[in-house]
């Protein structure tokens, strides 16, 4: 297992991978994130694996072309982040896309967007929010459209359209290039120093320790992010190719160039010719699909949806199973359509494959969802034959005495019954009445002979139920007892959940004194324990990132729900001796106070 960092990928294969990292997201429906926003260590390995790039025991953060590009496609809306979770929002939109689109996208989405912010990554530069107001952000944008200005119009001119990366830096001081502008001269001398406190810069930055020059302040900021973007987005887009990795000592010796998508994208030069067509896909008598790309990402997509992914080496290895296809034929994929698929694809089906594919499908239909449905309710179990009778063209079936399902639309199940006779109530599909009367000793009185079955169904979750003896036909007798709220806790149900389902039916409130019953009988009040803690404030959010990641340390910090650039953590006062003896041992000094 490797714990290098990824090796960059050229822009027409970031582009199949993102396609392929999309459809991974749509198949395992959601991923989790850290309180941080980044990927779980565990989960992002798996996902390297599936993406064939190899077993690597490393971050998101150790990975930051993936890094950058998962977020530009959250700023695209390809992604979405809801509580901690990642999901894929519009896929099918992303996936039609030709490849070179998909780059054109991604460029434009960073030059506009806020997705990524490049004052994050700058060393001595400490950010207080990782979004920008919108001003912050507008300078951003502006930064980012004159550096490519720059950028383009050196390389246009440069012999072989290759430059020095530290002679692009320095023509870029000769330019208006400022992030922060000077602030109002003042008295003294150094009154510009104060454009690089937080308090004072729109972009939320300080520069620490504060510079002692202009020429210092330029080089710290506006020079380390041109070279952050030089080194990082414009590389990662696979716009530009450094001959080295950029370093403080060398920028004489990196030289920049432009690769076929930068030429087609910032020069104006005939958009490259990827081959997004050409592939293949076999079936093979073992159940097993091969993949050979290039494939169209809509074609695996669809593959995928009945095949599970097994390997993604030279081929992507897929294996046709019970619960894929099952999976499968719950979004519209019956046999019919996935042997057409394939055979479309690949050509005539190993005929095993094919006789299993159907034989899996009428297993699957043991159990069907109607959904053109009805369910007819009876009064009297008496009647239960008749009714039957009359609806036989439908092929009812019986539940219990008292109902029937029907498959069939409702509005035809209630003519048939008119027509021979029959006055059918049709229930609403939401009443605005109340459906029972809930009384101060928790007696439930039904409103209706009739009672839905949604209104029976809530009522066995709720209360005690049980049948009148002495009138058959009559409502169920149903009652709130401290059985029936305990079951209901027991269940995972909570008291405001509870309160809340019984007001429903109640139409409004319930008497205060079986609300105090209620509550006394759910062990609403349960205990409380104090536990006390100590905030540990780190030198820099940095430091706490990296300790994050240590296996052994990590485990003793408690985050408050904080952006990811928050320097403090909370720590267990039992624990704090040990954490002291991690943090010492790692040579970091531990100051009280």
């Amino acid at each position: 297992m490797t714990v290098s960092a990824l090796p960059l990928l050229g822009a027409p294969e970031l582009y199949r991978l993102l396609g392929r990292y999309v459809r991974l997201v749509a198949q395992r429906e959601e991923v989790p994130l850290t309180a941080q926003g980044r990927i779980r260590k565990t989960v992002f390995k798996s996902l390297l694996r599936d993406l064939g790039l190899g077993e690597h025991a490393i971050t998101e953060d150790q990975a930051p072309q993936l890094l950058f590009a998962r977020l530009a496609l959250i700023g695209l809306g390809v992604f979405e982040v809801d509580q901690h979770k990642l999901r894929v929002r519009d896929a099918e939109r992303w996936l039609e896309q030709p490849l070179t689109r998909r780059a054109q996208s991604l460029l434009e989405t960073w030059l506009d967007g806020a997705a990524w912010n490049e004052l994050v990554e700058l060393p001595s530069v400490s950010v207080t929010r990782y979004r920008l107001e919108p001003e912050g952000q507008q300078r951003l944008r502006e930064a980012r459209q004159t550096l490519l200005t720059a950028l383009s119009a050196q390389l246009r001119a440069a012999p072989r359209q290759t430059l020095s990366l530290a002679a692009f830096v320095e023509h870029l001081r000769q330019l208006p290039f400022k992030l922060i502008t000077d602030a109002p001269r003042r008295n003294d001398a150094f009154s510009w120093r104060a454009s690089y406190y937080a308090a004072e810069s729109r972009l939320g930055v300080s520069l620490y320790p504060i510079p002692t020059s202009l020429a210092e302040a330029w080089d710290r900021l506006e020079g380390a992010f041109a070279l952050h973007v030089v080194s990082g987005p414009l590389r990662w887009m696979g716009l530009i190719a450094l001959s080295q990795e950029p370093r403080p000592n060398n920028l004489d010796q990196v030289q920049l160039q432009l690769t076929e998508a930068g030429r087609w994208l910032l020069l104006g030069a005939e958009a490259p010719q990827w081959a997004e067509t050409g592939g293949r896909i076999v079936v093979q008598p073992n159940f097993t699909v091969l993949a050979f790309e290039p494939l169209p990402d809509r074609v695996l997509l669809d593959l995928e949806r009945f095949a599970a992914l097994q390997s993604a080496d030279r081929a992507l290895t897929y294996q046709l199973t019970r619960e894929s296809v099952y999976r499968a034929q719950l979004q519209g994929w019956n046999a019919s359509r996935i042997i057409a698929f394939l055979e479309a694809h690949s050509g005539a089906l190993p005929a095993n494959v094919r006789r299993t594919l159907e034989e899996w499908e009428a297993q699957h239909q043991r159990i069907v969802v109607h959904k053109q449905a009805c369910v007819v309710q009876l009064a009297d179990a008496s009647i239960q034959p008749a009714v039957l009778e009359t609806l036989r063209a439908f092929s009812p079936r019986a539940l219990g005495e008292h109902f029937l399902l029907v498959p069939a639309a409702a509005q035809a199940v209630v003519e048939t019954l008119q027509h021979h006779g029959w006055s059918p109530h049709i229930s609403p599909k939401r009443s605005a009445e109340p459906e029972v009367r809930i009384t101060e000793d928790g007696t439930i009185t039904l409103r209706t002979t009739l009672p839905s079955v949604h209104v029976l169904d809530r009522l066995q979750q709720l209360a005690d139920l049980t049948p009148d003896a002495d009138a058959p036909t009559a409502p169920m007798r149903a009652r709130i007892t401290q059985q029936s709220v305990q079951r209901a806790m027991e269940r995972g149900m909570s008291v405001e959940q509870y309160v809340a389902a019984l007001k429903q039916l109640n139409g409004g409130a319930l008497p205060h004194a079986l609300l105090e019953r209620i509550t006394r009988w759910s062990r609403f009040f349960g205990h409380v324990r104090a536990q006390p803690f100590f905030r540990l404030k780190f030198s820099h959010a940095r430091v706490l990132h990296h300790l994050l990641e240590d296996k052994e340390i990590a485990p003793y910090l408690n985050l408050p729900e904080l952006p990811i650039f928050t320097d403090e953590a909370f720590v267990a006062a039992e624990d704090l001796p040990k954490v002291r003896q991690l943090l010492e041992a790692r040579g970091i000094s531990f100051l009280e106070g």
